[in-house]
């Protein structure tokens, strides 16, 4: 028996998804607040990020605009940082990570960028952060 959950009338996986389902409905309702204003009571509240690096200085933005706490963020996971410019990991640092992890491979894809190739080469930006590692801290 699952607290609050009586198992007994239904299979044990129904009961669980109803638990998981209630629960996540308790942690988005904000008591009093509406609208916009639950934001900061949620974010507060999430243990876990879900987002894209493209998508992470508006998860800042709001982040800083809805509560008065600095964001920090136990563990962060950059999946596909071979393709991450090494220009981009200084806004992960801002989340104030403990553990700071990238997945990856830097002979793969080079860093996505706008900016002309030859021209990121000439300034030293052209490689991902795991491409710095691979080359200074070689195994």
């Amino acid at each position: 028996v699952v607290r609050g959950v009586v198992t007994h009338r239904c299979r044990p996986v129904e009961a669980w998804r109803r638990l998981c389902l209630a629960a996540s409905a308790a942690a988005l309702r904000v008591p009093g607040q509406e609208g916009d204003h639950g934001k900061a009571q949620i974010l507060r509240r999430t243990q876990v990020f879900l987002c894209t690096i493209a998508s992470m200085p508006r998860l800042l933005q709001e982040h800083s605009m809805w509560t008065d706490e600095e964001l920090k963020l136990h563990t962060v996971i950059v999946d596909e940082c071979g393709c991450t410019p090494e220009s981009s990991t200084p806004m992960l640092l801002r989340t104030n990570p403990r553990n700071l992890i990238l997945v990856g491979d830097h002979k793969q894809l080079s860093p996505l960028s706008l900016i002309d190739p030859a021209a990121l080469r000439r300034t030293g930006h052209g490689r991902s952060l795991l491409e710095r590692l691979a080359l200074t801290c070689p195994p």
